[in-house]
């Protein structure tokens, strides 16, 4: 279960089903979650699994993949056929961003480090608006 959740990353996933070869509004999805994020926040990575009804052949297929989500651009949604594919999907987009796991640390807790990335940018915003005194 996402710590926070984001309808607009949802229905952005749910399009992009629609538009390809799967059904985007009955499409089941397990698991949208905030991985990474670069600053000052535009881009955004979501980690996300789903059951979907393939268009063609009709059946459940179960999909995983990364959202790239540039408030600016738009999203681009990216599959994994696998879970060592998406770890290296991920190492790929998420170079250079805050993210909330790593290989070499596992799995952090999420709420924890979304709270420490709370603080970060709290605090870096408090001395933007105090002038750095």
């Amino acid at each position: 279960m996402s710590l926070i959740a984001n309808r607009v990353t949802e229905k952005d996933l749910r399009e992009w089903l629609e538009r390809g070869e799967h059904y985007g509004s009955s499409a089941r999805i397990s698991e949208l979650e905030l991985v990474a994020i670069q600053k000052p926040g535009w881009v955004q990575i979501f980690r996300f699994r789903a059951m979907a009804k393939h268009k063609t052949s009709e059946t459940w297929e179960e999909l995983c993949g990364l959202i790239r989500d540039d408030e600016r651009k738009g999203c681009e949604v990216r599959l994994a056929s696998s879970e060592e594919e998406l770890y290296e999907l991920f190492n790929q987009v998420s170079d250079g961003m805050l993210v909330t796991q790593r290989s070499e640390l596992g799995i952090l807790p999420t709420a924890f480090v979304m709270i420490g990335l709370f603080l970060v940018l709290l605090a870096g915003t408090v001395a933007v608006l105090s002038g750095g005194q």
